[in-house]
């Protein structure tokens, strides 16, 4: 589809979809803001219905970054034509108005590298993405390849990393280093909660399989090609709902049991702040070069007493 600079948002959502994707939620209640354009990009035939309302319209087959980065190489005018770009998995779903509301938040915090944060019983792979609603953003040092927001500046960094790249994996792990400062600039939404729905990596999996592709052989290469290092996700700080600053991960447990102890009349330690707790135990014991066995016990003790 050609490309219009009249009415042009300054926000752009690109999602590779199939014939199974559940992207349509995205503009309900939004078509017709300004606040942003969809791009679609599919990997095999869609019904027309939907790719109704699309901007942008693309194919390439292969998998999800593979997929973005021959987007942008046929269309490269569009990196410099927005400023912030959603890329979501096809699988996820949001309410209302959310999507204007992402772009909103990453906006109003200055966020370089973000997502919104995810319902708490969706499959997921890491607890730190779940929202904790105590809090209307985490500032934070790992953001997933499942739903994230890229500003434009971060991007055209990251574009030749997706080339040839299926899922991408272990590319999230360094995503935060080329951020412009990592303490400030990397986040999670949480004023923003979306849902996903597929079963985790099994649908893209089966396809590379069937491509002949290994999914743990594209991480063993990106990470030898990127000098991929594992990252502990955890969150260092963040603005509670009410707008207080939180500077400190110590900080932002205590405010998070406080706001819940307060809310609902007891202390409720979710999946978020335990894992939090978790990982400020370990890397505690990390500084003393305790073996990863004791590391783990006591994290596993302490978490009983809490939880």
């Amino acid at each position: 589809m050609g490309l219009n600079a009249v009415g042009r948002a300054k926000n752009l959502v690109i999602v590779r979809i199939g014939g199974r994707s559940r992207h349509r939620s995205f503009g309900a209640g939004e078509r017709g803001s300004g606040a942003w354009d969809l791009a679609l990009s599919t990997y095999e035939r869609v019904p027309d219905e939907l790719v109704d309302g699309a901007k942008y319209l693309h194919h390439a087959a292969g998998g999800k970054w593979s997929g973005i980065f021959d987007f942008f190489r046929e269309n490269p005018e569009l990196i410099d034509a927005y400023e912030y770009f959603w890329i979501p998995d096809d699988d996820i779903t949001t309410e209302p108005g959310d999507v204007a509301r992402l772009f909103e938040q990453v906006r109003v915090h200055e966020l370089e590298l973000s997502q919104p944060s995810l319902t708490l019983h969706c499959p997921h792979y890491h607890h730190i993405t779940l929202n904790n609603d105590a809090f209307a953003m985490r500032r934070t040092n790992f953001v997933e390849l499942m739903v994230p927001v890229f500003h434009r500046d971060l991007l055209k960094k990251l574009m030749p990393m997706f080339e040839g790249n299926w899922a991408g994996l272990g590319l999230d792990m360094i995503w935060p280093n080329f951020t412009s400062n990592q303490r400030t600039a990397v986040g999670i939404v949480d004023n923003v909660v979306v849902h996903h729905h597929g079963e985790l990596g099994s649908f893209l999996y089966s396809k590379m399989r069937h491509a002949g592709i290994v999914p743990m052989i594209e991480y063993r290469q990106n990470a030898k090609k990127f000098n991929i290092k594992p990252r502990i996700p955890f969150a260092h700080g963040g603005v509670l709902v009410d707008g207080t600053v939180v500077a400190s991960r110590w900080q932002m447990i205590k405010q998070d049991i406080a706001a819940r102890k307060r809310n609902r009349g007891k202390v409720l330690l979710n999946p978020v702040t335990a894992a939090n707790i978790a990982r400020l135990l370990y890397a505690y014991f990390d500084s003393y070069r305790i073996s990863y066995s004791i590391k783990l016990k006591a994290v596993s003790v302490h978490l009983r007493t809490l939880v």
